[in-house]
């Protein structure tokens, strides 16, 4: 069976598959809760495309739902089909990007991804024949570009030979929900170009005109734009699920659809669309479905194919209809259309044919365009993007989650590469219009021999279509050669600054050009963290070495850049104390372990602390280095300082369970690329393997466990506690409360607190949040069941709004 896995990513992309996977449990004949409830035996022939069998004759979706903020995944988990899906594919962050691609992918999104990979890695390995990754996404915010480009990056390099199919929403030409909508998706579709085998395009724009020209409905809500992506996506893997005449998958689309490998954009239509009302007056047949595909006001994207022509077409064709006719009707819109039609490409039309229907409906037609008229898609995200850039408006938003300013450069090189692809293309066609199309007085060199000049005009054409292709390669021969400056220009200055940085530590000068915002500016922030500046930049504070506790007192916690996090942190951490460490993202936690460690100047006041040696670090993603597994676990001594036999480091293999990785691998001798084979859980688990092998007095542990289960990660810490070993652990996951004696957490505004940890007290807490929050999601659902009610009854809606106001004067 050739399977599919879904992936949703951001607060569109999940809506899109929520209503994606109504449409197609409901074909299958499955029930809100996965449980089959249909008619006929062929529901069930193909339903592992999507769907994996478990236990009770349940039918699981092979989906993961991604988003950087828990609202939108308590929302599908609210829905009537959140109860579909397996609860360990809901993954979330804690901030959200903010509209941020940088935070989507460098930030929030680089904490989670290794979770999301493992969760992949679990759907492929419960498949047979893994045909591709279907990607819903919006690449106008910030989780779906950011996270999405992320996910896409890593998908590629893990899975390169499977099929990459985006179901992109792009920002609308004339509607815009946020203003770095240009930013998120100029650097979003340079990971489309390069990581999608296909991506179809919608926008809302083009989705709003749908709902209220075609299909008649006053007031399009989301709900209804959504369910025309979701059937647009059904129709296309129908071929996969159902029999019919003629067979189509995702790679024989793609081979049929994409001419260059970097031009795989395609724009999507759907028929029958028709208003409840107007059914009644049309005779559904094949010749109206044709017109309506190819009718431009019914493209889901705000774009006109007439002013470009068509590369490729496909129309995947659902009911008992005649082969004859479908190909009689195509063989007469490219006689018809002939001046749309690539010249070049004799039979650029593919369909299929699924005798399964659509539920509701007697037959149907998905359709999907490779057009050159894509490009202008594209010009009017560069349009906007370069009217911010130059002035470099809100870049330091982006650069200040980490991103390198070379990085917008190199996205709009790579879209002006993919216009000049497609305009080149645009170029040969209409060079060779003229020449193919002359009917003026002939021109001929042998009035006998060629009266009518066709030697000489094709002569002309043959000239002029080397000398169009060479001066195309010429051009691109100069933007790739822009692109290399540019890479070679950021490097160098990347090198520049690390070295620049070298010195000034070592000659004790740690002042940095600080970010400053204009008196008076009112600063609307990406993150709700909002720092102060340092005015005092001497490193003035004292480090005391003490025996074994860390005593800080009014130490301050500024970053390199001078930006106070807390103004004054004064506690003392003894030996056998386990501290946990909360707070929102950017708020000081592991600013704090660097301060400890000694990474960072101290600017005021003491910490007394042991030597270093007594401290070991481990991050979310520990550094795998190159050699053999036994460097991995010593690290970072070398095979000549090592002080434990082969023995001792199958026991310190076992505390960490990860003693079947030397079978597996060939030994501890065995040299591979660990930060490439090993999952992300792996990776987690062989850097804490180096404190079994240290056994540091204090193990900083940020994050560490993120991709661990449960389980291990409980017996992890509990063998680290019998070793004396005291735990300071960055964390969110509350299975970790357990294991540590007291709790520092910082609010993010400068403020916190140091005491005792009551684990039963904050999982009580924690309990009735999450029931709070479930709640409140199923809020909208309500309003709007009341409003429908209110209007079929004909009574006055009562919003909860307006409640509350009532009761606020009534008080």
């Amino acid at each position: 069976m050739r399977e599919i896995v879904n992936i949703s990513i951001g607060q569109c992309g999940n809506q899109i598959a929520g209503k994606f996977w109504e449409v197609v449990a409901d074909e299958h004949g499955l029930s809100p809760l996965g449980v089959y409830g249909g008619n006929s035996d062929l529901q069930l022939e193909r339903i592992n495309v999507y769907f994996n069998e478990a236990t009770g004759g349940k039918y699981v979706p092979r989906a993961i739902l991604c988003d950087l903020e828990i609202g939108t995944i308590d929302s599908m988990r609210a829905s009537p089909y959140g109860q579909m899906f397996r609860p360990d594919n809901f993954i979330f962050g804690t901030s959200g990007a903010g509209n941020n691609w940088a935070k989507g992918y460098y930030g929030e999104g680089a904490e989670i991804i290794d979770y999301v990979l493992d969760t992949v890695r679990r759907e492929v390995e419960n498949t047979d024949c893994l045909q591709g990754f279907q990607i819903m996404q919006s690449i106008g915010g910030g989780s779906g570009s950011g996270l999405g480009s992320l996910v896409l990056n890593r998908l590629r390099e893990e899975y390169p030979d499977r099929m990459m199919v985006g179901y992109s929403v792009f920002p609308s030409p004339q509607v815009s929900e946020s203003i770095v909508e240009p930013y998120n998706a100029m650097l979003a579709v340079q990971y489309h170009i390069d990581s999608t085998d296909m991506l179809i395009c919608f926008d809302n724009e083009a989705l709003y005109d749908i709902c209220t020209r075609s299909l008649k409905i006053s007031f399009p809500t989301m709900t209804d734009l959504n369910h025309l992506i979701a059937i647009t996506m059904s129709g296309l893997t129908t071929c996969l699920r159902f029999p019919g005449q003629l067979n189509a998958d995702l790679r024989k689309l793609a081979v049929n659809m994409v001419p260059f490998p970097r031009l795989h954009f395609f724009m999507p239509s759907f028929a029958p669309l028709t208003s409840r009302n107007g059914q009644t007056y049309r005779a559904m047949s094949v010749l109206e479905l044709v017109h309506q595909v190819f009718n431009p006001r019914n493209l889901m994207c705000a774009i006109d194919p007439r002013q470009g022509r068509y590369l490729t077409v496909a129309l995947v064709f659902r009911g008992r209809l005649s082969m004859r006719e479908i190909d009689e009707q195509m063989l007469h819109v490219q006689n018809r259309n002939a001046q749309y039609f690539i010249e070049w490409i004799p039979n650029n039309v593919k369909t299929a044919v699924c005798d399964i229907p659509p539920k509701g409906c007697r037959m149907s037609c998905t359709f999907l365009a490779n057009n050159t008229a894509i490009e202008q898609l594209f010009k009017k995200i560069c349009q906007q993007f370069c009217a911010m850039y130059k002035r470099k408006a809100f870049i330091h938003w982006y650069t200040a989650e980490g991103m390198d300013e070379i990085e917008f450069t190199d996205a709009e090189a790579s879209l002006n590469d993919i216009i000049s692809e497609y305009q080149q293309i645009s170029g040969m066609i209409f060079i060779a219009i003229p020449f193919l199309t002359y009917d003026g007085p002939p021109e001929t060199d042998d009035p006998v021999g060629d009266p009518l000049g066709i030697s000489t005009r094709t002569e002309a054409f043959t000239v002029s279509k080397s000398l169009l292709t060479s001066g195309a390669d010429a051009l691109e021969r100069i933007i790739s050669s822009y692109k290399e400056i540019a890479e070679l220009a950021g490097h160098t200055n990347r090198v520049y600054t690390m070295l620049h940085v070298f010195d000034e530590c070592a000659h004790e000068h740690y002042q940095r050009t600080p970010i400053t915002v204009s008196e008076g500016q009112h600063e609307h922030s990406l993150t709700s963290v909002k720092r102060k500046l340092a005015t005092n930049q001497r490193a003035e504070g004292q480090i005391i070495e003490s025996e074994g506790d860390i005593i800080v007192e009014n130490v301050p916690i500024i970053t390199p850049n001078g930006d106070i996090i807390v103004e004054s942190l004064s506690l003392k951490i003894t030996s056998g104390m386990h501290v946990l460490i909360t707070g929102p993202n950017g708020c000081g936690k592991s600013s704090f372990f660097r301060i400890v460690r000694g990474l960072w100047p101290i600017y005021s006041g003491r910490l007394h602390r042991p030597d270093p040696s007594n401290f070991f670090l481990i991050p979310q993603r520990p550094y795998m280095c190159p050699g053999t597994l036994r460097d991995q676990i010593i690290y970072p001594d070398t095979i000549d300082q090592a002080f434990v036999d082969d023995n001792k480091l199958m026991e310190i293999l076992n505390n960490v369970e990860l003693q079947y990785i030397v079978q597996r691998e060939g030994g501890l001798n065995a040299e591979r690329d660990w930060k490439d084979i090993l999952s992300g859980g792996e990776k987690q688990r062989l850097g804490l393997a180096r404190i079994f092998y240290h056994r540091p007095k204090y193990a900083l542990l940020d994050e560490c466990t993120s991709a661990v289960s449960i389980d291990v990660e409980g017996t992890i810490y509990e063998r680290a506690k019998d070793l004396g070993i005291s735990l300071l652990t960055i964390t969110h996951r509350p299975s970790l409360w357990a294991y540590h004696t007291h709790l520092l957490q910082f609010d993010g505004d400068g403020r916190w607190t140091f005491e005792l940890l009551n684990t039963e007290k904050r999982l009580t807490l924690k309990g009735e949040k999450e029931r709070l929050e479930a709640q409140l999601a199923g809020v909208p659902q309500i309003q709007q069941r009341l409003n429908e009610l209110c209007q079929l009854l004909g009574e006055d809606t009562m919003t909860i709004e307006n409640q509350q106001y009532d009761e606020i004067n009534d008080d």
